[in-house]
């Protein structure tokens, strides 16, 4: 205990030790982070750091009311001294990673067996049947039209009392029509469970990244600029918090409510965040424009009346246990390109004959070794349609990032779906498929 005391006495007390534990702690930090790269490591020296500015400053101050005023100032002027050191270098760091490309040398000696049969990606994914018309995704792309530029206001309404039902025995139903519906995607965050709206680009249902859309994706040659994402959180919300800055709060039925609009950063137009609390569930609708009126946002909230209201209506007037599927047939799992090598969209048409989650997983092929296993399990989870007659067939579908290789240096990798049921029993392998990848190149 004594010397406990004598070690914490004579920091306090020094000129010197604080300015040069945070250095230490800190020179380490950086070369685990330029060279070793360990994440336990990083984040341990970065509380380290953070208790070794508290101490620093603490000794400035102690030493200063104890009348050594000389050594005080010392500390307390090492304080933003050092704090400008520490800036410099997570700045280094960040630049580091941006531009000095680290060859990755995964998949250059992996050689295709003879008898392996590797698939190659699509292009791009055609829908079953016809391209996909979605009126709500050509709406908004009209409402930002400069020819006919949107005449609405900033006040949306707050009747969405169809959220509700999200509270109720319709609950389930409810959560199951939209998974099995591919005009949204049912995942969970943080093991919240919730929904985003997809909208259609280019003739086809596709994920995105978070759920944002903008105008570069869904209408390349739009002369306005928009982004939105349109989420209903099952239980409460899901990503409000990052936008508190923005963010409109209300509850449902309290009327015609002033949605806050804030200019964006990086001259990106002017952001707004609605978050609509009901008894149970919520929806967060984002929104970038140059507007100050809000037209992705009321129209979203007038599409979600429609698309919830018909489910429910649907489903009480023929009393349906699971929704219509897709396709019969055996089970299927496919792979697309997507805005990079590495990143792919992934569709699969399954079913799990019960309720709960798919997610992939992903392997080298001829080794077994897993590929960035965390984090494609975690952004491929997915809630899809079911029923009882196996022959039916639901949509998977979901967007990933491999990121083993580089561009370029191609390796064939087992694309698994596994499904982990409500039921409690084990969970399970729907389908698998081998393609010929490459990893995205950081």
């Amino acid at each position: 205990m004594n010397v406990g005391r004598k070690l914490t006495k004579a920091y306090l007390f020094s000129a010197w030790q604080p300015s040069a534990l945070a250095l230490g702690i800190f020179g380490l930090l950086f070369v685990n982070e330029l060279k070793l790269h360990n994440l336990f490591v990083g984040w341990a020296l970065l509380f380290a750091l953070a208790a070794s500015f508290i101490g620093l400053l603490a000794s400035g101050v102690v030493q200063v009311i104890k009348g050594r005023r000389l050594f005080g100032m010392i500390n307390l002027l090492a304080f933003p001294m050092i704090g400008l050191i520490v800036a410099w270098g997570f700045g280094f760091l960040l630049f580091a990673g941006l531009f000095h490309e680290e060859p990755d040398n995964f998949g250059k000696d992996i050689v295709i067996p003879a008898g392996m049969r590797a698939s190659e990606p699509l292009e791009m994914f055609d829908e079953p049947g016809d391209a996909a018309i979605d009126k709500f995704t050509e709406t908004i792309i009209a409402a930002f039209s400069t020819n006919k530029p949107f005449a609405g206001s900033q006040l949306v309404s707050t009747d969405l009392p169809i959220l509700n039902e999200f509270a109720t025995t319709n609950r389930q139903q409810l959560i199951q029509q939209l998974s099995a519906d591919p005009r949204w995607f049912v995942t969970e965050e943080g093991g919240k469970a919730y929904a985003y709206r997809r909208l259609t680009i280019g003739g086809r249902w596709q994920n995105s990244l978070n759920g944002f859309y903008s105008s570069s994706s869904i209408a390349p040659s739009s002369e306005m600029h928009f982004q939105t994402r349109i989420v209903i959180g099952f239980d409460g919300p899901v990503f409000a918090e990052p936008f508190r800055r923005i963010i409109t709060e209300a509850k449902i039925g309290s009327g015609l409510v002033p949605i806050r609009v804030v200019d964006a950063k990086n001259d990106q137009g002017k952001e707004s965040y609605l978050l609509l609390q009901g008894s149970r569930a919520s929806v967060e609708i984002f929104e970038q424009s140059l507007l100050d009126a809000r037209p992705a946002t009321q129209l979203a909230l007038g599409e979600l009346r429609r698309e919830l209201a018909a489910i429910l209506s649907f489903t009480n007037a023929v009393a349906l246990s699971h929704p219509p599927a897709l396709q019969t047939g055996d089970p299927e799992i496919h792979l697309a390109k997507f805005m990079q090598g590495g990143i792919y969209q992934v569709r699969a048409f399954v079913n799990p004959g019960e309720t709960r989650r798919a997610y992939l997983k992903v392997f080298e092929a001829t080794k077994n070794t897993p590929l960035s296993a965390d984090r494609i399990q975690q952004r491929s989870i997915s809630r899809i349609g079911w029923s009882t007659n196996l022959s039916e067939k639901f949509r998977y579908q979901s967007e990933i990032t491999v990121y083993e290789g580089d561009w370029g240096t191609f390796y064939p990798a087992r694309f698994e779906l596994w499904f982990a049921p409500d039921s409690g029993n084990s969970e399970r392998k729907l389908v698998d498929r081998i393609f010929r990848i490459e990893g995205w190149q950081r």
